[in-house]
């Protein structure tokens, strides 16, 4: 399942984001994602990684944490402080709605599809903060160099 669009509102940053891939061709199923110092980034990638765990297991302390990461990630700019996502896969379109006033979160568990971020949070629970990598008698710099 590919992401085709992407509409935040509200959350932190990005009071008013639309990132759309309808009009790309031939795209690959890895999306990068980068920009200045607090455009949104890690806020984006947060939110996935916390809507993931939310869908896997569905319980009260993940949706407690997910009702605290958003009152938390209101923009202070938003006229509205209704924190909206709507994101368009291949065949379906999926939203989340959080609003501040009742604590209340709207999220249709059973159309998510599950995306997977890779970045530093990812990268440091899985492999750690360094690699040690030990190449014998040749460098792979060398090697690379060498053809």
């Amino acid at each position: 399942m590919s992401i085709k669009n992407i509409k935040v509102n509200n959350l932190s940053s990005l009071q008013s984001f639309d990132f759309s891939l309808k009009v790309k061709e031939n795209i690959s199923k890895n999306i990068v994602i980068y920009g200045t110092n607090g455009s949104g980034k890690s806020t984006l990638v947060d939110t996935f990684q916390l809507l993931n765990k939310y869908s896997e297991t569905t319980n009260e302390i993940n949706k407690e944490k997910l009702i605290h990461y958003f009152s938390s990630k209101i923009s202070k700019e938003a006229k509205n402080h209704n924190i909206n996502i709507e994101i368009d896969f291949d065949k379906f379109s999926n939203k989340i709605e959080f609003n501040p006033n009742t604590n209340s979160l709207s999220f249709n568990i059973e159309q998510w599809q599950k995306i997977k971020v890779f970045n530093e949070k990812y990268t440091l629970s899985t492999i750690g903060d360094s690699i040690d990598i030990n190449f014998k008698k040749k460098c792979f710099l060398q090697e690379i160099m060498m053809r």
